[in-house]
């Protein structure tokens, strides 16, 4: 740790952004490697509210990394390097949701996201509920050809209530009307809640599926063995997480992954192709007061960015 960051404020003085990261209030001002957008939505929760508060709890927990120092990046022990040197973060703020304008939020949420590719910055988006995924994958319609991996207890593709914009519905809704989008694998699949005919109609689309028990039997290696080399954006549910390290979920299921095991998978999945962007979303702080679910949400955020930007070192 520079003298610099030794003195800076302690992680519960000052402004909670983003690893205290440079505030930009204006999308259009963004001069930025990473912009990380809160997405404060909850309204497609069918049980558990409270994801709203997600990005602020991401943000408030993030504080403990604070240490951060843009240009010099973390000294991870674990890998016996240096990660994020070089590389600058900004915080965009959050999308203005208004209360029961589904489709004025929805729209708000792709904009955002096409202004941060824009100003050639990785948008990160921090959910909210998993609905907001769909509106975010709209914003790369332009971006070309694109895969989805989805890190996630549930597949997501519900189509029996009123309303299909539901959190258990963004991955039908970009598979039928996001053309660009043309792989789907999803990872960490478990639980009762993912039909007999959705599993079979996914695997007859060319889609990946990989349960969670299938995660700890067959290894690290042979998950990413299954995944074909492209373009990808990122999804990933904190509920793929045991419910053990992440109680404060949306929708919990008992058997999940580890930190060990998804930091793994994210350090892999990096290396399967470029990736365009990512979110993490159903953080849930109302069912965990200790704030760990957010704090292993923000590891993980930053696991994911240093292994996306030491690929990107590499193959310059």
């Amino acid at each position: 740790m520079t003298q610099a960051a030794s003195q800076s404020a302690m992680p519960y003085v000052g402004i909670a952004s983003f690893l205290k990261a440079p505030i930009c209030s204006d999308l259009n001002q963004l001069a930025a490697d990473v912009g990380v957008i809160g997405m404060p939505f909850d309204e497609g929760t069918m049980n558990r509210p409270g994801t709203r508060f997600g990005p602020r709890a991401l943000r408030e927990q993030s504080s403990l990394y604070e240490q951060f120092v843009p240009g010099e990046g973390y000294y991870d022990i674990e890998l016996r390097e240096t990660i994020l040197r070089g590389v600058s973060l900004a915080d965009c703020g959050d999308v203005p949701i208004q209360p029961l304008s589904l489709q004025a939020n929805h729209e708000r949420m792709t904009n955002a996201i096409k202004t941060i590719l824009g100003r050639g910055a990785l948008p990160v988006a921090v959910g909210g509920d998993h609905s907001i995924t769909y509106p975010v994958v709209k914003g790369y319609a332009d971006v070309g050809e694109i895969g989805i991996i989805q890190i996630d207890t549930h597949a997501d593709v519900f189509t029996f209530y009123e309303s299909d914009l539901t959190h258990g519905s963004p991955m039908i809704n970009i598979a039928r009307n996001c053309p660009n989008v043309t792989k789907f694998v999803q990872i960490g699949m478990r639980g009762l809640m993912l039909g007999e005919q959705d599993y079979t109609d996914s695997i007859e689309r060319g889609n990946v599926i990989i349960t969670s028990d299938e995660v700890r039997r067959q290894g690290i290696d042979w998950v990413l063995s299954q995944i074909p080399e492209m373009n990808y954006y990122l999804t990933f549910d904190i509920d793929s997480m045991d419910p053990s390290v992440a109680p404060g979920a949306g929708t919990p299921e008992p058997g999940g992954l580890l930190h060990w095991q998804a930091k793994e998978l994210l350090r892999g999945i990096a290396k399967k192709g470029k990736i365009v962007g990512f979110d993490l979303v159903e953080v849930n702080p109302l069912y965990d007061p200790a704030g760990l679910t957010a704090l292993l949400g923000t590891r993980l955020i930053i696991d994911f960015l240093g292994a996306i930007f030491q690929e990107r070192a590499a193959a310059v």
